[in-house]
C-alpha cells in the first residue's frame, strides 16, 4: 500500500516538476527589473528600476518603474530620447534605415561615444552595426555575405562590404585601413578600432565606451541535503537467467543523501544559465518475496539488498529572477553508481526451509538517467543564498533487468 501510495505521488510530483519547469523556462523576461535611468524627450530624467530584456526586446521598448512597489510603465523609441542601466548598457533613440529601406524608430545600444560614434541592434536573423559617419548619418554595417547569379547559377559574394564601409569612416587613419582588412565583425573588433581611431586623430578628448564589461566567470559551491526516493521495476523483457525476478514487487526505497554542488557561470555567454556539477552520498535498500517453482516445487524468493548510492549529477540551471527570489529551472543527466553492495537471495520452501541462499549482487553497479528538476533560491544579505529543489531522473537505457527512477527533494545553501 505504501509503495502503492509513493508510486502515485511520485506521478503527480512529476507533472508538478514539468508544469513548474515549463513555466519557469517560458516566463517572460518582465521580471529582471535593474537600476538604471531613461532620458524624456523634454530632457527630464527618471531614476528607477528596468527591465533587463533580451537584445531584440531592449531595442523595441523599455519597461520602467520607480520602485519595486510602483507601476510598470511601457515606453517605445517614440516616446524617450534615451534608457540606460547603471554601470551597463546604454540604449538611445535612433532612426535607422535598413536594408530594404524601410524607417524604422529603434533603441540602438550606444556602444562607444568618440569622433566615430558605434551603435549595435539585432533583429530577427542579423546583428547590425551602424557607425556615425561624422555627419550626423548613420550607416548599417552587417556582416552579410552577397549572392550574385552569373548564367543562372547562384554563387556566394564572399567581399565584406562592411570593410569598405569601415574603410571609408576611418579614412583619416591608414593604420586602422589595415587592421579593418584583417578584423572580424564583431563587438569587441568594432569598438577597439573605434577606440583606437579616437586616440590617433583626437588627443584632446577621451571616448566613452558604454558597453557592458564582460564579467569575470564566478564558481561557486553549495552543500547540499535531500531525500531520495528511488524505484525499481523489472525491464519488459527478462532475461533467463533472472528468473528468480518474475512478479517481482520491490519497495520504495526512502533515504537522505547529502552531497555539494559546484556551479560555474558564465556571464559571456548568458548571465542566467550555469552549469553544475553535484555529487551526492546516499545509502539505500530494497526487497521483495515473489513466489515461483524450483524442480516443480512451490517456493519463495525472497531478495532483499542495501548499497551505498554515489549519485553524480551534470546539469545545466537557468534562473528567472524576481528581487531577492529567484525560480529556476535544470536539465542534465545523472548517474548512479552502487557500491558496498549487501545481496541476499533466498530460496524458501512452503514449509520455511531455505533450500538455496545466493550473496553475489546480480545487477548493474552503474546506471545513467536523465535528470529535469526546478526550484527556488532566496538570498537573503549578508547571510548567503538558499535553495529548495525537487528533480526526478529515469532510467532510459535498454541493458540490465531491473528499470531505475526516482526523486529528489533537496536544500542547499550558497556561500
Amino acid at each position: 500500500m505504501f509503495c502503492f501510495v509513493l508510486i502515485i505521488s511520485m506521478r503527480k510530483i512529476s507533472i508538478c516538476l514539468s508544469i513548474i519547469l515549463l513555466i519557469s523556462l517560458n516566463l517572460k523576461a518582465q521580471s529582471d527589473f535593474r537600476p538604471g535611468y531613461l532620458v524624456k524627450n523634454n530632457g527630464d530624467t527618471l531614476t528607477g528600476l528596468i527591465d533587463y530584456k533580451g537584445i531584440q526586446a531592449n531595442a523595441r521598448k523599455c519597461v520602467f518603474k520607480l520602485s519595486n512597489d510602483s507601476p510598470e510603465e511601457k515606453f517605445t523609441p517614440d516616446d524617450i530620447k534615451a534608457y540606460r542601466f547603471i554601470d551597463s548598457k546604454y540604449y538611445v533613440s535612433r532612426r535607422v534605415m535598413t536594408e530594404d529601406s524601410t524607417e524604422l524608430q529603434l533603441f540602438l545600444e550606444y556602444l562607444i561615444d568618440g569622433i566615430v560614434d558605434v551603435f549595435y541592434y539585432r533583429d530577427i536573423t542579423d546583428e547590425n552595426y551602424l557607425v556615425d559617419d561624422g555627419e550626423g548619418h548613420l550607416l548599417l554595417v552587417k556582416d552579410k555575405n552577397d549572392v550574385i547569379v552569373v548564367d543562372n547559377v547562384a554563387y556566394a559574394n564572399e567581399m565584406k562590404r562592411y570593410k569598405g564601409i569601415l574603410a571609408y569612416v576611418f579614412r583619416r587613419s591608414p593604420a586602422i585601413c589595415k587592421e579593418i582588412d584583417r578584423m572580424i565583425l564583431d563587438h569587441k573588433s568594432i569598438i577597439n578600432i573605434a577606440k583606437e581611431y579616437h586616440e590617433e586623430v583626437c588627443t584632446d578628448q577621451n571616448c566613452i565606451i558604454f558597453e557592458k564589461k564582460p564579467q569575470k566567470a564566478v564558481f561557486s559551491v553549495s552543500p547540499v541535503a535531500g531525500i531520495s526516493i528511488d524505484f525499481l521495476k523489472i525491464k519488459n523483457r527478462l532475461k533467463e537467467n533472472y528468473y528468480f525476478l518474475e512478479g517481482s514487487n520491490f519497495n520504495a526505497s526512502v533515504f537522505p543523501e547529502i552531497g555539494i554542488i559546484f556551479t560555474l557561470k558564465v556571464p559571456l555567454f548568458n548571465e542566467r544559465f550555469s552549469i553544475n556539477l553535484c555529487p551526492e552520498l546516499g545509502y539505500r535498500k530494497f526487497e521483495t518475496r515473489n513466489q515461483g517453482y524450483l524442480s516443480g516445487n512451490k517456493v519463495v524468493y525472497d531478495i532483499s539488498f542495501s548499497q551505498f548510492n554515489l549519485a553524480n549529477s551534470l546539469f545545466i540551471s537557468y534562473s528567472i529572477p524576481f528581487n531577492k527570489i529567484n525560480l529556476f529551472g535544470l536539465a542534465g543527466i545523472r548517474s548512479n553508481y552502487h557500491f558496498k553492495n549487501e545481496y541476499s537471495r533466498k530460496v524458501i520452501e512452503e514449509n520455511g526451509n531455505i533450500l538455496e541462499e545466493y550473496t553475489q549482487y546480480p545487477f548493474n553497479r552503474l546506471v545513467y538517467c536523465p535528470y529535469l528538476g526546478a526550484g527556488i533560491s532566496l538570498a537573503l544579505k549578508n547571510t548567503g543564498t538558499y535553495t529548495l529543489d525537487a528533480s526526478m531522473y529515469q532510467d532510459l537505457s535498454s541493458g540490465g533487468v531491473l528499470f531505475e527512477k526516482g526523486i529528489l527533494f533537496r536544500i542547499g545553501y550558497r556561500f
